[in-house]
């Protein structure tokens, strides 16, 4: 699956995909012109349309402000698809030497959080703004161009598990 995104998130190579699904008659009801980049959103749910949400911050509070987060990265997305937080369980994806470092809390294998399937969904790149090393925003619904199933298998990085 990661080959698969990285894959559409090269170039032209999102409309190479389209043309074949079109081809295969495989129904994506995608916008007209194609987006020329695609950004990656992990969500546990299937949506058409994103909507600009209240994420909490690193202190446990809601954010002020109302967002739609994206990433370039791959397994990033995947990541944040799988996750299913539960009360005492945290999750971290940190920027250490310009990489990016995913990890879990030692609440989050004790208590009830757990990897499960999610969905990646691929969005246009337009109405996000960087906020952040592979780390994208936007303020305004979006409509998903397509979302991709995942599960737990398809993560091909390591998650660390953090003592605090």
């Amino acid at each position: 699956m990661t080959s698969f995104l990285r894959y559409v998130q090269r170039g032209t190579r999102f409309k190479q995909f389209a043309d074949f699904c079109a081809l295969h008659r495989y129904q994506l009801h995608l916008p007209q012109p194609l987006p020329t980049r695609v950004l990656l959103h992990g969500a546990p749910r299937q949506c058409a349309t994103l909507t600009p949400r209240n994420s909490i911050g690193t202190d446990g509070q809601p954010e002020r402000t109302a967002h739609i987060y994206a990433t370039d990265d791959h397994n990033y997305a995947i990541f944040l698809a799988l996750l299913r937080l539960k009360e005492g369980g945290t999750a971290a994806a940190t920027v250490q030497r310009g990489k990016r470092a995913l990890s879990v809390s030692l609440g989050f294998v004790n208590g009830q959080s757990r990897f499960v399937s999610g969905y990646v969904h691929l969005l246009p790149a337009t109405p996000f703004r960087q906020v952040a090393l592979g780390e994208y925003t936007a303020d305004t619904p979006i409509k998903t161009l397509c979302a991709v199933p995942i599960v737990p298998q398809d993560l091909t990085v390591p998650v660390t598990l953090t003592m605090q």
